[in-house]
């Protein structure tokens, strides 16, 4: 009995000093810690602090255009873009602001910019001489002007929105009711015109996706890129242009993967049924095409959905 109470004394002795060496050990490791763990620390904190930019870029659905209210502008002589502002792009901010309320819009989107306009300039809404949400040079190109950006705000910009749907489907739609016009109102398109221009119009989609990413990614490293992909608003009113527009989408999103920026599904829950709720196309007597608040709203629910926080 007693050579057992021995032991437990010299045990529990033995423990406790051991306990001292290592509270002693943690603290000293701690106290060496303490520089490196605040420098890594402010470092997060900072760069954090300086991604304080959302980048969008793109066509009309980006730029949150309502034909109806841009008329009505025109008409009164009121135009404004800042009135513009239930697009996708500022259901979106809304939602990045709640995570950070000191984050900064700067919307780039230019209506009835194709993919060519965007890399080279030249998109018909600027030229007629209507300013943009953030305006720059209309001699100068979305692309560029986006790239400039970038460079003179490094690691500033947390996120970067681009429906490149809207820049090719605005191609499309040029080749559809331009070039391919049709001679007649019952063959509103040249059908033989349109199957031997796709082959082009689908080369020149993939090699313009891919040099918009290639520099933006390039500019900015550090920035989210979200990919909007984007519903065929025609479905209704033109079937023909269903599998084309699809095909269209598909080279997208190929690109997109092989950049490795993030997909955002804007298609699917636009539906036929849906359709003349959440777009104003079966609205006479404008029969709009773009989403309304509500549909613009589910797209900016399709970047909340894809966005990485």
């Amino acid at each position: 009995m007693f050579g057992f109470r021995s032991r437990s004394r010299l045990s529990r002795s033995t423990a406790a000093l051991r306990l001292g060496i290592a509270a002693l050990l943690v603290l000293a490791f701690s106290v060496g810690l303490a520089p490196a763990a605040q420098a890594r620390a402010s470092h997060d904190n900072e760069g954090h602090h300086h991604a304080r930019y959302y980048l969008a870029l793109g066509a009309s659905f980006a730029f949150g255009y309502q034909k109806a209210k841009l008329n009505a502008e025109l008409a009164a002589g009121t135009y404004n873009p800042a009135s513009f502002n239930t697009g996708y792009v500022d259901d979106f901010a809304h939602r990045l602001a709640d995570d950070d309320s000191h984050l900064q819009t700067v919307n780039y989107s230019c209506p009835a910019e194709t993919t060519q306009s965007f890399i080279n300039g030249g998109c018909p809404f600027h030229l007629s001489g209507l300013s943009l949400h953030n305006d720059y040079p209309t001699t100068t190109s979305q692309l560029s002007v986006a790239v400039a950006f970038l460079n003179s705000h490094p690691h500033q910009v947390r996120t970067i929105t681009i429906s490149l749907t809207d820049l090719a489907g605005n191609a499309l739609s040029a080749l559809y009711f331009g070039t391919c016009q049709g001679q007649t109102p019952a063959r509103p398109q040249d059908l033989a015109c349109l199957v031997a221009a796709l082959p082009a119009f689908f080369a020149q989609t993939q090699a313009g996706a891919d040099q918009i990413l290639t520099a933006l990614q390039a500019a900015s490293p550090s920035s989210q890129i979200l990919v909007l992909q984007e519903f065929d608003p025609l479905m209704l009113a033109l079937p023909q242009s269903v599998a084309p527009f699809q095909q269209m989408n598909a080279i997208l999103a190929t690109v997109a993967t092989a950049h490795g920026v993030v997909l955002a599904d804007g298609i699917t829950p636009f539906t036929p049924a849906n359709l003349c709720t959440l777009t104003a196309v079966c609205t006479p007597p404008l029969y709009d095409i773009h989403p309304t608040d509500a549909g613009y709203l589910v797209l900016a629910q399709a970047l909340w959905a894809a966005y990485d926080d």
